[in-house]
């Protein structure tokens, strides 16, 4: 039986009334359930309080001026004084098991910073798109909040490459993410999602990360 962990899940949601309960029901399933659902909005437009008024009881809501998600992330875990933080996008679930199985193989393995896991795409309807992939994102991280802290938050001027500049940090800093080989989060794939309005950006962000990494390691070389 897996020992109760102090685990919080924090959801950042823009203009995503339709699809963030889903989320939080997924959280509410866990085998293992987090200690607290923190919801940071990101200053939606849309009918967001009225979508979370029937789970106002099971989370912590928080408002922010439009800084983007990443910066909701911060906010909350900046907060948080739980062991473990999670992070989950309003238009994604978990698996029952994704904390469970994340926090047994941090508490077997001390050298374990954190741990990501297999996502499936699916459509509105939830079929499958594609084969299950590693999940290196924001969206599937389960963290000691120690290592997170020790990485440093999300770069919160990146809309698209917080997740690659995040995981390169905690690879410099020797923060090990473990990845769990089991599909444990599904992800919407849906028109209006970040990448698919912006790829240009998307990419740009990306090989900005990527050139700042390899700028650092030539730097380190010399």
């Amino acid at each position: 039986m897996t020992q109760a962990a102090s685990l919080v899940c924090i959801i950042p949601v823009h203009n995503d009334a339709e699809h963030v309960g889903f989320a939080i029901e997924s959280l509410l399933g866990q085998t293992l359930p987090p200690s607290r659902i923190v919801v940071v909005d990101d200053a939606s437009t849309d009918a967001i309080e009225q979508s979370l008024a029937p789970y106002r009881h099971a989370i912590d809501y928080l408002r922010q001026p439009r800084r983007g998600p990443n910066a909701a992330r911060n906010l909350a875990a900046m907060e948080a004084d739980e062991e473990f933080l999670a992070f989950l996008d309003s238009d994604d679930r978990f698996d029952p098991a994704r904390f469970s199985t994340a926090v047994a193989a941090m508490r077997a393995d001390p050298t374990i910073g954190g741990t990501a896991c297999l996502a499936q795409n699916v459509d509105a309807a939830g079929a499958p798109i594609g084969e299950p992939v590693p999940a290196y994102t924001c969206g599937t991280l389960v963290v000691r909040r120690s290592a997170f802290e020790q990485v440093g938050p999300f770069a919160a001027d990146l809309q698209h490459g917080g997740a690659l500049d995040w995981h390169v940090r905690a690879r410099n800093a020797g923060v090990r993410i473990a990845l769990d080989p089991m599909v444990l989060m599904y992800r919407l794939l849906r028109p209006e999602s970040m990448s698919a309005v912006d790829p240009a950006q998307n990419h740009r962000e990306h090989l900005q990360v990527l050139r700042a990494t390899i700028r650092q390691r030539r730097a380190g070389a010399a």
